[in-house]
């Protein structure tokens, strides 16, 4: 760019400044000007011979017609390559972690009569501590209410299990026998039909807590991140 009086000038930034605008004014009576100049010519198309490019002048800012490049332009390329790494990552450790198999025999009755394919699944969670509701519609259009309440005696648990409604303290609830088989069911059921929209992710980690439902977990919230940053 040129000054107001007409004199050449190259602007720079030092390398590793937060400032993107720390300037200095190189004027032509400078010795070497005219042969950095020239140096710069071999790099730069002729109408921007005296704005090199920041990608053949590691170091130096060069302003284009939108201003000066954004300081966090390069940051945030360095952090979406960080999250795509972390993103596979996890997503390697979801699918090969094993899951816990269960006695299609000792579930409960209202979960194993249901029919299958299931027209729908969804999960979410209450303001109460982290009680956990679920909906189950299946293929002949029935509809199994769960609950499952928050315990926190010995930490954070949930032992008990009700049909009829989605929290205990809606009407129609009532508490059944909750064994292993039927939790793992349950978690199944959340893992294989529930999505990033409801609260699965969250209820998988609060049930079983394993390195996969935290993979799934994560992954959902980069690529969230990803679509937002991206937009």
């Amino acid at each position: 760019p040129r000054r107001s009086d007409d004199a050449p000038c190259v602007r720079f930034r030092l390398p590793g400044t937060n400032f993107p605008r720390v300037i200095f004014d190189y004027e032509v009576e400078q010795p070497g000007f005219e042969a950095f100049l020239s140096c710069l010519r071999q790099f730069a198309p002729e109408k921007e011979a005296t704005q090199p490019r920041a990608s053949d002048t590691p170091g130096l800012v060069v302003p284009t017609s939108d201003g000066w490049p954004s300081a966090g332009a390069e940051t945030m390329r360095k952090t979406l390559i960080i999250l795509v790494v972390i993103l596979a990552i996890l997503a390697v450790v979801a699918l090969l972690w094993p899951t816990a198999s269960y006695d299609m025999g000792r579930v409960h009755p209202s979960l194993r009569e249901l029919a299958t394919p299931y027209q729908s699944v969804s999960t979410g969670d209450y303001l109460d501590g982290g009680s956990i509701g679920v909906v189950i519609v299946d293929r002949d259009g029935r509809k199994l209410l769960l609950a499952l309440p928050v315990s926190y005696e010995g930490g954070r648990k949930y032992r008990k299990l009700f049909i009829g409604a989605t929290h205990t303290s809606k009407t129609g609830a009532v508490e059944v026998a909750f064994s292993e088989d039927t939790r793992r069911m349950l978690i199944s059921v959340m893992e294989r039909h529930g999505s990033p929209a409801d609260g699965s992710d969250s209820a998988l980690v609060s049930l079983r807590g394993a390195p996969r439902d935290h993979a799934r977990l994560w992954s959902h919230v980069a690529v969230s991140l990803w679509e937002k940053i991206t937009k």
